[in-house]
Protein backbone atom coordinates (compact mmCIF):
# COMPACT_ATOMS: atom_id res chain seq x y z
CA UNK A 1 0.00 0.00 0.00
CA UNK A 2 3.02 2.28 -0.33
CA UNK A 3 2.08 5.57 -1.97
CA UNK A 4 5.65 6.73 -2.63
CA UNK A 5 6.75 7.28 -6.19
CA UNK A 6 3.27 7.69 -7.71
CA UNK A 7 3.16 11.44 -8.13
CA UNK A 8 3.99 11.42 -11.85
CA UNK A 9 1.18 9.00 -12.60
CA UNK A 10 -1.36 11.57 -11.46
CA UNK A 11 -0.01 14.88 -12.72
CA UNK A 12 -2.23 16.57 -15.24
CA UNK A 13 -5.25 14.29 -14.95
CA UNK A 14 -7.55 16.68 -13.12
CA UNK A 15 -9.31 16.14 -9.81
CA UNK A 16 -8.24 13.11 -7.77
CA UNK A 17 -10.76 11.64 -5.31
CA UNK A 18 -9.32 10.60 -1.97
CA UNK A 19 -10.54 8.69 1.05
CA UNK A 20 -9.85 10.03 4.53
CA UNK A 21 -9.85 8.53 7.99
CA UNK A 22 -10.27 11.75 9.97
CA UNK A 23 -9.15 10.24 13.25
CA UNK A 24 -9.19 11.53 16.79
CA UNK A 25 -5.46 11.03 17.30
CA UNK A 26 -4.17 10.54 13.74
CA UNK A 27 -5.50 11.26 10.25
CA UNK A 28 -4.71 9.13 7.18
CA UNK A 29 -5.60 9.57 3.51
CA UNK A 30 -5.50 7.24 0.49
CA UNK A 31 -6.36 7.23 -3.20
CA UNK A 32 -6.79 4.69 -5.99
CA UNK A 33 -4.19 4.76 -8.78
CA UNK A 34 -4.74 4.42 -12.52
CA UNK A 35 -4.41 0.65 -12.25
CA UNK A 36 -7.20 0.41 -9.68
CA UNK A 37 -4.89 -0.26 -6.74
CA UNK A 38 -5.41 1.67 -3.50
CA UNK A 39 -2.44 3.71 -2.29
CA UNK A 40 -1.81 5.27 1.08
CA UNK A 41 -0.83 8.94 0.96
CA UNK A 42 2.59 9.51 2.52
CA UNK A 43 4.09 12.85 3.42
CA UNK A 44 7.54 14.05 2.40
CA UNK A 45 8.80 12.60 5.69
CA UNK A 46 7.65 9.12 4.65
CA UNK A 47 4.94 9.01 7.29
CA UNK A 48 1.31 8.23 6.47
CA UNK A 49 -0.05 9.39 9.83
CA UNK A 50 -0.79 13.05 10.44
CA UNK A 51 -1.30 13.64 14.18
CA UNK A 52 -4.74 15.23 14.60
CA UNK A 53 -3.31 18.11 16.59
CA UNK A 54 -3.79 21.84 16.08
CA UNK A 55 -1.22 24.20 17.60
CA UNK A 56 -2.07 27.90 17.53
CA UNK A 57 1.40 29.33 16.99
CA UNK A 58 -0.08 32.83 16.72
CA UNK A 59 -3.67 34.11 16.51
CA UNK A 60 -3.47 33.74 12.71
CA UNK A 61 -1.11 30.81 12.14
CA UNK A 62 -1.71 27.18 13.09
CA UNK A 63 0.59 24.17 12.89
CA UNK A 64 -1.24 20.95 12.01
CA UNK A 65 0.17 17.51 12.74
CA UNK A 66 2.90 18.48 15.20
CA UNK A 67 3.36 15.71 17.76
CA UNK A 68 3.14 17.39 21.19
CA UNK A 69 4.92 14.44 22.77
CA UNK A 70 7.99 15.19 20.65
CA UNK A 71 7.71 18.96 21.10
CA UNK A 72 7.60 19.61 24.85
CA UNK A 73 8.10 23.33 24.27
CA UNK A 74 4.51 23.65 23.02
CA UNK A 75 2.30 25.70 25.30
CA UNK A 76 -0.61 23.46 26.27
CA UNK A 77 -3.08 26.36 26.36
CA UNK A 78 -2.54 26.83 22.60
CA UNK A 79 -2.86 23.15 21.70
CA UNK A 80 -6.02 21.29 20.61
CA UNK A 81 -6.02 17.48 20.71
CA UNK A 82 -8.85 14.94 20.46
CA UNK A 83 -11.24 17.62 19.18
CA UNK A 84 -13.10 15.02 17.09
CA UNK A 85 -14.63 13.72 20.32
CA UNK A 86 -16.65 16.93 20.44
CA UNK A 87 -17.97 17.10 16.89
CA UNK A 88 -21.70 17.59 16.95
CA UNK A 89 -21.59 18.51 20.61
CA UNK A 90 -22.03 21.92 22.28
CA UNK A 91 -18.44 22.63 23.26
CA UNK A 92 -16.12 25.43 22.23
CA UNK A 93 -12.34 25.90 22.54
CA UNK A 94 -10.54 29.15 23.34
CA UNK A 95 -7.19 30.07 21.77
CA UNK A 96 -5.59 33.50 21.85
CA UNK A 97 -8.89 34.90 23.11
CA UNK A 98 -10.89 33.48 20.19
CA UNK A 99 -13.55 30.80 20.29
CA UNK A 100 -13.54 27.77 18.00
CA UNK A 101 -15.83 24.79 17.62
CA UNK A 102 -14.78 21.18 16.98
CA UNK A 103 -16.08 21.67 13.41
CA UNK A 104 -13.68 24.55 12.80
CA UNK A 105 -10.78 22.60 14.28
CA UNK A 106 -11.63 19.57 12.16
CA UNK A 107 -11.70 21.73 9.03
CA UNK A 108 -8.14 22.89 9.76
CA UNK A 109 -6.95 19.27 9.87
CA UNK A 110 -8.79 18.53 6.63
CA UNK A 111 -7.15 21.52 4.97
CA UNK A 112 -3.76 20.07 5.94
CA UNK A 113 -4.69 16.70 4.42
CA UNK A 114 -5.83 18.34 1.18
CA UNK A 115 -2.64 20.42 1.03
CA UNK A 116 -0.47 17.31 1.47
CA UNK A 117 -2.47 15.38 -1.13
CA UNK A 118 -2.20 18.11 -3.75
CA UNK A 119 1.54 18.45 -3.16
CA UNK A 120 2.16 14.71 -3.41
CA UNK A 121 -0.23 13.89 -6.27
CA UNK A 122 0.23 17.02 -8.34
CA UNK A 123 -3.54 17.33 -8.79
CA UNK A 124 -6.37 19.25 -7.29
CA UNK A 125 -8.11 16.94 -4.84
CA UNK A 126 -11.77 16.06 -4.68
CA UNK A 127 -14.30 14.96 -4.03
CA UNK A 128 -13.47 13.28 -0.72
CA UNK A 129 -14.98 10.31 1.06
CA UNK A 130 -14.67 10.57 4.83
CA UNK A 131 -14.95 7.57 7.13
CA UNK A 132 -16.58 8.01 10.53
CA UNK A 133 -17.28 5.64 13.46
CA UNK A 134 -20.40 3.57 12.80
CA UNK A 135 -21.97 4.85 16.01
CA UNK A 136 -21.65 8.50 14.92
CA UNK A 137 -25.12 10.01 15.21
CA UNK A 138 -26.99 12.45 12.98
CA UNK A 139 -25.53 15.52 14.72
CA UNK A 140 -21.97 14.23 14.40
CA UNK A 141 -22.46 13.36 10.73
CA UNK A 142 -23.93 16.80 10.09
CA UNK A 143 -20.77 18.22 11.69
CA UNK A 144 -18.60 16.23 9.23
CA UNK A 145 -20.51 17.82 6.33
CA UNK A 146 -19.73 21.23 7.80
CA UNK A 147 -16.05 20.30 8.24
CA UNK A 148 -15.78 19.62 4.51
CA UNK A 149 -17.71 22.76 3.59
CA UNK A 150 -15.53 24.94 5.78
CA UNK A 151 -12.35 23.34 4.41
CA UNK A 152 -13.53 24.20 0.89
CA UNK A 153 -13.63 20.63 -0.43
CA UNK A 154 -16.55 18.73 -1.94
CA UNK A 155 -17.74 15.82 0.18
CA UNK A 156 -18.76 12.84 -1.94
CA UNK A 157 -19.91 10.56 0.88
CA UNK A 158 -19.64 9.58 4.50
CA UNK A 159 -18.88 5.89 4.97
CA UNK A 160 -18.86 3.99 8.25
CA UNK A 161 -15.42 2.84 9.38
CA UNK A 162 -16.32 -0.88 9.63
CA UNK A 163 -17.59 -0.82 6.04
CA UNK A 164 -14.38 0.90 4.94
CA UNK A 165 -12.22 -1.61 6.82
CA UNK A 166 -14.13 -4.52 5.29
CA UNK A 167 -13.64 -3.10 1.80
CA UNK A 168 -9.93 -2.58 2.46
CA UNK A 169 -9.25 -6.07 3.75
CA UNK A 170 -11.51 -7.66 1.16
CA UNK A 171 -10.04 -5.93 -1.90
CA UNK A 172 -6.42 -4.92 -1.23
CA UNK A 173 -5.06 -5.57 -4.73
CA UNK A 174 -5.80 -4.26 -8.22
CA UNK A 175 -7.99 -6.57 -10.28
CA UNK A 176 -9.29 -8.50 -7.29
CA UNK A 177 -12.31 -6.41 -6.32
CA UNK A 178 -14.69 -8.25 -3.98
CA UNK A 179 -12.23 -11.08 -3.46
CA UNK A 180 -13.00 -12.54 -0.03
CA UNK A 181 -16.10 -10.39 0.38
CA UNK A 182 -18.67 -12.40 -1.50
CA UNK A 183 -18.87 -15.46 0.72
CA UNK A 184 -21.71 -14.06 2.84
CA UNK A 185 -20.00 -15.04 6.09
CA UNK A 186 -20.65 -12.61 9.00
CA UNK A 187 -17.52 -10.72 10.00
CA UNK A 188 -16.93 -8.94 13.30
CA UNK A 189 -15.05 -5.70 12.61
CA UNK A 190 -13.25 -4.45 15.73
CA UNK A 191 -11.87 -0.94 15.26
CA UNK A 192 -9.86 0.40 18.20
CA UNK A 193 -8.47 3.78 17.27
CA UNK A 194 -6.75 6.41 19.31
CA UNK A 195 -9.92 7.52 21.09
CA UNK A 196 -12.85 5.31 20.10
CA UNK A 197 -13.87 1.66 19.95
CA UNK A 198 -16.25 0.56 17.20
CA UNK A 199 -17.73 -2.94 17.01
CA UNK A 200 -19.75 -3.94 13.96
CA UNK A 201 -21.11 -7.09 12.39
CA UNK A 202 -20.71 -6.97 8.61
CA UNK A 203 -22.06 -9.50 6.10
CA UNK A 204 -21.02 -9.22 2.46
CA UNK A 205 -22.00 -10.79 -0.83
CA UNK A 206 -21.35 -9.62 -4.38
CA UNK A 207 -24.64 -7.72 -4.22
CA UNK A 208 -25.04 -6.56 -0.60
CA UNK A 209 -22.95 -5.22 2.25
CA UNK A 210 -25.11 -5.49 5.38
CA UNK A 211 -24.21 -3.99 8.76
CA UNK A 212 -27.00 -5.23 11.05
CA UNK A 213 -25.34 -4.69 14.45
CA UNK A 214 -23.24 -1.73 15.61
CA UNK A 215 -21.99 -0.52 19.00
CA UNK A 216 -19.30 1.87 20.10
CA UNK A 217 -17.59 3.68 22.96
CA UNK A 218 -16.49 7.23 22.13
CA UNK A 219 -14.19 7.36 25.16
CA UNK A 220 -12.26 4.11 24.84
CA UNK A 221 -9.17 4.16 22.65
CA UNK A 222 -5.40 3.92 22.57
CA UNK A 223 -4.95 7.22 24.39
CA UNK A 224 -7.00 5.87 27.29
CA UNK A 225 -4.58 2.95 27.58
CA UNK A 226 -1.72 5.47 27.53
CA UNK A 227 -3.38 7.48 30.27
CA UNK A 228 -3.63 4.50 32.61
CA UNK A 229 0.12 3.93 32.31
CA UNK A 230 0.69 7.68 32.75
CA UNK A 231 -1.15 7.71 36.08
CA UNK A 232 0.74 4.59 37.18
CA UNK A 233 4.00 6.35 36.31
CA UNK A 234 2.93 9.50 38.17
CA UNK A 235 2.19 7.48 41.32
CA UNK A 236 5.63 5.85 41.04
CA UNK A 237 7.33 9.26 40.77
CA UNK A 238 5.37 10.59 43.73
CA UNK A 239 6.25 7.57 45.90
CA UNK A 240 9.93 7.74 44.92
CA UNK A 241 10.58 11.48 45.09
CA UNK A 242 7.68 13.15 46.85
CA UNK A 243 7.12 15.22 43.70
CA UNK A 244 3.63 15.24 42.24
CA UNK A 245 3.98 15.41 38.44
CA UNK A 246 0.66 17.26 38.40
CA UNK A 247 2.65 20.20 39.76
CA UNK A 248 5.01 20.04 36.76
CA UNK A 249 2.72 20.61 33.76
CA UNK A 250 5.70 21.28 31.48
CA UNK A 251 6.64 17.59 31.75
CA UNK A 252 3.13 16.25 31.15
CA UNK A 253 3.69 15.56 27.45
CA UNK A 254 7.06 13.91 28.16
CA UNK A 255 5.48 11.55 30.67
CA UNK A 256 2.57 10.85 28.33
CA UNK A 257 5.03 10.14 25.53
CA UNK A 258 6.94 7.75 27.79
CA UNK A 259 3.66 6.01 28.63
CA UNK A 260 2.73 5.71 24.95
CA UNK A 261 6.16 4.33 24.15
CA UNK A 262 5.78 1.77 26.94
CA UNK A 263 2.40 0.65 25.58
CA UNK A 264 3.79 0.25 22.08
CA UNK A 265 6.88 -1.57 23.36
CA UNK A 266 4.72 -4.04 25.27
CA UNK A 267 2.88 -4.80 22.03
CA UNK A 268 5.98 -6.62 20.77
CA UNK A 269 7.91 -7.33 23.99
CA UNK A 270 7.05 -9.00 27.28
CA UNK A 271 8.47 -6.23 29.50
CA UNK A 272 9.58 -2.62 29.41
CA UNK A 273 11.68 -0.25 31.52
CA UNK A 274 10.55 3.35 31.91
CA UNK A 275 13.45 5.60 32.94
CA UNK A 276 12.82 9.11 34.19
CA UNK A 277 15.78 11.53 33.83
CA UNK A 278 16.50 13.53 36.98
CA UNK A 279 16.47 16.69 34.85
CA UNK A 280 12.71 16.25 34.63
CA UNK A 281 12.33 16.20 38.40
CA UNK A 282 14.27 19.20 39.67
CA UNK A 283 17.43 17.09 40.00
CA UNK A 284 15.91 14.40 42.19
CA UNK A 285 16.65 10.80 41.30
CA UNK A 286 13.88 8.35 40.56
CA UNK A 287 14.38 4.64 40.02
CA UNK A 288 13.23 3.20 36.72
CA UNK A 289 9.79 1.64 36.59
CA UNK A 290 9.74 -1.96 35.40
CA UNK A 291 6.50 -3.16 33.85
CA UNK A 292 5.60 -6.53 32.36
CA UNK A 293 2.91 -7.20 29.79
CA UNK A 294 0.91 -8.99 32.51
CA UNK A 295 1.30 -6.01 34.83
CA UNK A 296 0.02 -3.63 32.16
CA UNK A 297 -2.91 -5.93 31.49
CA UNK A 298 -3.83 -5.78 35.19
CA UNK A 299 -3.72 -1.97 35.07
CA UNK A 300 -5.88 -1.97 31.96
CA UNK A 301 -8.44 -4.35 33.43
CA UNK A 302 -11.13 -1.66 33.66
CA UNK A 303 -10.72 -0.69 30.00
CA UNK A 304 -10.63 -4.31 28.88
CA UNK A 305 -13.80 -5.04 30.87
CA UNK A 306 -15.59 -2.16 29.14
CA UNK A 307 -14.56 -3.48 25.74
CA UNK A 308 -15.61 -6.99 26.75
CA UNK A 309 -19.07 -5.83 27.89
CA UNK A 310 -19.55 -3.92 24.64
CA UNK A 311 -18.61 -6.97 22.60
CA UNK A 312 -20.90 -9.16 24.69
CA UNK A 313 -23.82 -6.86 23.88
CA UNK A 314 -23.03 -6.95 20.16
CA UNK A 315 -22.86 -10.75 20.19
CA UNK A 316 -26.17 -10.91 22.06
CA UNK A 317 -27.76 -8.69 19.40
CA UNK A 318 -26.27 -10.88 16.68
CA UNK A 319 -27.60 -14.07 18.26
CA UNK A 320 -31.08 -12.55 18.50
CA UNK A 321 -30.91 -11.97 14.74
CA UNK A 322 -29.69 -15.52 14.11
CA UNK A 323 -26.20 -14.35 13.11
CA UNK A 324 -23.15 -16.49 13.89
CA UNK A 325 -19.76 -14.77 13.58
CA UNK A 326 -17.22 -16.66 11.45
CA UNK A 327 -14.25 -14.29 11.37
CA UNK A 328 -12.92 -11.08 12.84
CA UNK A 329 -11.11 -8.13 11.28
CA UNK A 330 -9.07 -5.81 13.51
CA UNK A 331 -8.48 -2.22 12.44
CA UNK A 332 -7.15 0.87 14.17
CA UNK A 333 -3.61 1.20 15.47
CA UNK A 334 -4.49 0.43 19.10
CA UNK A 335 -6.09 -2.89 18.12
CA UNK A 336 -2.57 -4.37 18.11
CA UNK A 337 -2.47 -4.33 21.94
CA UNK A 338 -2.06 -8.06 22.75
CA UNK A 339 -4.26 -8.11 25.86
CA UNK A 340 -7.03 -6.33 23.97
CA UNK A 341 -6.90 -8.79 21.09
CA UNK A 342 -6.73 -11.73 23.46
CA UNK A 343 -9.80 -10.51 25.40
CA UNK A 344 -11.76 -10.01 22.20
CA UNK A 345 -10.77 -13.40 20.76
CA UNK A 346 -11.61 -15.11 24.06
CA UNK A 347 -15.12 -13.70 23.92
CA UNK A 348 -15.55 -14.49 20.23
CA UNK A 349 -14.45 -18.11 20.49
CA UNK A 350 -13.04 -20.11 17.55
CA UNK A 351 -13.06 -17.59 14.71
CA UNK A 352 -10.41 -16.62 12.17
CA UNK A 353 -8.60 -13.29 12.56
CA UNK A 354 -8.11 -11.71 9.12
CA UNK A 355 -5.66 -9.01 8.07
CA UNK A 356 -3.55 -7.87 5.13
CA UNK A 357 0.23 -8.00 5.68
CA UNK A 358 0.70 -5.23 3.08
CA UNK A 359 -1.45 -2.75 4.97
CA UNK A 360 -1.22 -1.54 8.56
CA UNK A 361 -4.34 -1.63 10.70
CA UNK A 362 -4.16 2.15 11.05
CA UNK A 363 -4.32 2.53 7.23
CA UNK A 364 -7.22 0.19 6.48
CA UNK A 365 -10.06 2.66 7.00
CA UNK A 366 -8.55 5.32 4.71
CA UNK A 367 -7.90 2.69 2.03
CA UNK A 368 -11.50 1.47 2.30
CA UNK A 369 -12.83 5.02 2.05
CA UNK A 370 -10.77 5.56 -1.11
CA UNK A 371 -12.13 2.34 -2.62
CA UNK A 372 -15.68 3.36 -1.71
CA UNK A 373 -15.22 6.69 -3.48
CA UNK A 374 -13.55 5.14 -6.52
CA UNK A 375 -16.42 2.70 -7.03
CA UNK A 376 -19.29 5.11 -6.38
CA UNK A 377 -18.14 8.37 -8.01
CA UNK A 378 -19.51 8.32 -11.60
CA UNK A 379 -16.85 8.14 -14.29
CA UNK A 380 -13.96 7.20 -11.98
CA UNK A 381 -13.90 3.50 -12.87
CA UNK A 382 -11.66 2.20 -15.67
CA UNK A 383 -14.40 -0.35 -16.40
CA UNK A 384 -18.01 -0.66 -15.21
CA UNK A 385 -18.16 -1.68 -11.54
CA UNK A 386 -21.33 -2.67 -9.76
CA UNK A 387 -21.00 -1.62 -6.14
CA UNK A 388 -22.90 -3.81 -3.68
CA UNK A 389 -26.02 -2.32 -2.13
CA UNK A 390 -25.11 -1.01 1.30
CA UNK A 391 -27.51 -1.84 4.14
CA UNK A 392 -26.67 -0.13 7.41
CA UNK A 393 -28.84 0.00 10.51
CA UNK A 394 -29.43 2.80 12.99
CA UNK A 395 -27.44 1.88 16.13
CA UNK A 396 -29.58 3.97 18.51
CA UNK A 397 -33.14 5.18 19.08
CA UNK A 398 -33.71 8.61 17.53
CA UNK A 399 -36.48 10.77 18.87
CA UNK A 400 -37.55 13.87 20.76
CA UNK A 401 -37.90 14.76 24.42
CA UNK A 402 -39.96 17.48 26.06
CA UNK A 403 -39.14 19.71 29.02
CA UNK A 404 -40.31 17.16 31.58
CA UNK A 405 -38.20 14.35 30.16
CA UNK A 406 -40.76 12.37 28.20
CA UNK A 407 -39.00 10.69 25.27
CA UNK A 408 -40.78 9.69 22.08
CA UNK A 409 -38.88 7.40 19.70
CA UNK A 410 -39.47 8.47 16.09
CA UNK A 411 -37.00 6.11 14.38
CA UNK A 412 -36.17 2.97 16.35
CA UNK A 413 -32.78 1.42 16.97
CA UNK A 414 -32.03 -1.31 14.44
CA UNK A 415 -34.04 0.31 11.62
CA UNK A 416 -32.54 -0.40 8.20
CA UNK A 417 -31.27 2.77 6.51
CA UNK A 418 -32.69 4.73 4.83
CA UNK A 419 -35.44 4.91 7.43
CA UNK A 420 -38.22 7.28 8.41
CA UNK A 421 -40.68 7.72 11.22
CA UNK A 422 -43.55 10.04 12.03
CA UNK A 423 -45.26 11.05 15.27
CA UNK A 424 -48.21 13.32 16.02
CA UNK A 425 -47.97 15.82 18.89
CA UNK A 426 -50.25 18.55 20.19
CA UNK A 427 -50.18 21.64 22.38
CA UNK A 428 -50.54 21.77 26.18
CA UNK A 429 -51.74 25.38 26.49
CA UNK A 430 -54.55 27.41 24.90
CA UNK A 431 -53.47 29.54 21.93
CA UNK A 432 -49.96 28.10 22.11
CA UNK A 433 -48.06 29.34 19.03
CA UNK A 434 -44.76 27.54 19.52
CA UNK A 435 -43.56 24.04 20.47
CA UNK A 436 -39.95 23.19 21.29
CA UNK A 437 -38.50 19.68 21.43
CA UNK A 438 -35.04 18.36 22.13
CA UNK A 439 -33.68 15.95 19.52
CA UNK A 440 -32.08 13.03 21.36
CA UNK A 441 -30.47 9.63 20.84
CA UNK A 442 -30.93 6.73 23.23
CA UNK A 443 -28.33 3.98 23.20
CA UNK A 444 -28.83 0.30 23.95
CA UNK A 445 -27.71 0.84 27.56
CA UNK A 446 -30.38 3.53 28.07
CA UNK A 447 -27.98 6.49 27.96
CA UNK A 448 -29.61 9.57 26.40
CA UNK A 449 -27.62 12.23 24.51
CA UNK A 450 -28.89 15.64 23.43
CA UNK A 451 -28.31 16.16 19.70
CA UNK A 452 -30.08 19.44 19.04
CA UNK A 453 -33.33 21.39 19.13
CA UNK A 454 -36.48 21.28 17.03
CA UNK A 455 -38.85 24.27 17.14
CA UNK A 456 -42.25 24.68 15.51
CA UNK A 457 -43.51 28.25 15.14
CA UNK A 458 -46.63 29.87 13.73
CA UNK A 459 -49.09 27.35 15.14
CA UNK A 460 -52.81 28.13 14.95
CA UNK A 461 -54.04 29.85 18.10
CA UNK A 462 -56.63 27.30 19.18
CA UNK A 463 -57.49 25.52 22.45
CA UNK A 464 -54.92 23.11 23.85
CA UNK A 465 -54.99 19.66 22.37
CA UNK A 466 -56.67 20.76 19.14
CA UNK A 467 -53.71 20.95 16.72
CA UNK A 468 -52.37 17.74 15.21
CA UNK A 469 -48.66 18.48 14.81
CA UNK A 470 -46.98 15.94 12.56
CA UNK A 471 -43.20 15.58 12.85
CA UNK A 472 -41.39 13.29 10.43
CA UNK A 473 -37.75 12.16 10.60
CA UNK A 474 -35.96 10.88 7.49
CA UNK A 475 -32.54 9.29 7.96
CA UNK A 476 -30.76 8.62 4.67
CA UNK A 477 -28.37 5.77 3.83
CA UNK A 478 -25.39 7.77 5.14
CA UNK A 479 -27.03 8.56 8.48
CA UNK A 480 -27.98 12.17 7.70
CA UNK A 481 -31.24 13.43 9.21
CA UNK A 482 -33.84 15.67 7.61
CA UNK A 483 -36.99 16.78 9.45
CA UNK A 484 -40.35 17.93 8.12
CA UNK A 485 -43.42 19.10 10.02
CA UNK A 486 -46.99 20.17 9.33
CA UNK A 487 -50.27 20.74 11.13
CA UNK A 488 -53.46 18.87 10.43
CA UNK A 489 -54.04 18.18 6.77
CA UNK A 490 -50.61 19.29 5.53
CA UNK A 491 -50.92 22.87 6.74
CA UNK A 492 -47.35 24.27 6.82
CA UNK A 493 -45.70 25.40 10.06
CA UNK A 494 -42.42 27.21 10.53
CA UNK A 495 -39.71 24.67 11.32
CA UNK A 496 -36.32 25.42 12.86
CA UNK A 497 -33.71 22.71 13.49
CA UNK A 498 -30.32 23.30 15.13
CA UNK A 499 -27.88 20.53 15.94
CA UNK A 500 -25.52 20.86 18.89
CA UNK A 501 -22.21 22.36 17.77
CA UNK A 502 -23.74 23.76 14.57
CA UNK A 503 -21.60 26.50 13.03
CA UNK A 504 -24.59 28.82 12.80
CA UNK A 505 -24.69 28.94 16.59
CA UNK A 506 -21.12 30.24 16.86
CA UNK A 507 -20.42 33.87 17.61
CA UNK A 508 -17.15 33.95 15.61
CA UNK A 509 -18.63 31.89 12.77
CA UNK A 510 -16.17 30.53 10.20
CA UNK A 511 -13.13 32.26 11.62
CA UNK A 512 -11.13 29.14 10.77
CA UNK A 513 -11.21 30.05 7.06
CA UNK A 514 -8.95 33.03 7.70
CA UNK A 515 -6.18 31.07 9.42
CA UNK A 516 -2.89 30.15 7.76
CA UNK A 517 -2.44 26.38 7.99
CA UNK A 518 1.12 25.02 8.10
Amino acid sequence: MNGAGHRAAHMGFGMTPIGIDLGTTNTVAAWVDAGGEPRVLYGSDGNALIPSTIYFETPNVVQIGQDPFQNPGMRSENLAIQSKRWMGRPRSFLFHGREYSAVELGSLILRKVIKRAEERLGDQVGPVTIAVPAHFDVAQRAAVHQVAELAGVKLHAIVSEPVAATLAYGMPHAGSLYKGLGDGEPTMVIDLGGATLDLSVVTCTADIIDVPVVAGDAHLGGMDFDRVLYYHLCHHILDETGIDPADLPEFRFRLLDLSRWAKETLTYNTDVTMSIPDTWLEGRECTSLELTREGAEALWEGLLDRADRLLEGVLDDARERGIRISRVVFSGGASAIPSFRARMMERLGPVVAQSDPLMGSDEAVAVGAALYGQMTIPGKQSEPVKFPTLHEHLPYDLGVADDVGHLVVVVARGSALPADGEHVFTTVEDEQSQVVFRIVRRDADGAVTLLGELRLDGLPRVPQGDPDLHVKFDVDAQGALSISAWEGDRQPVKLHVAFSGDLTALRPARRGKKLIVL
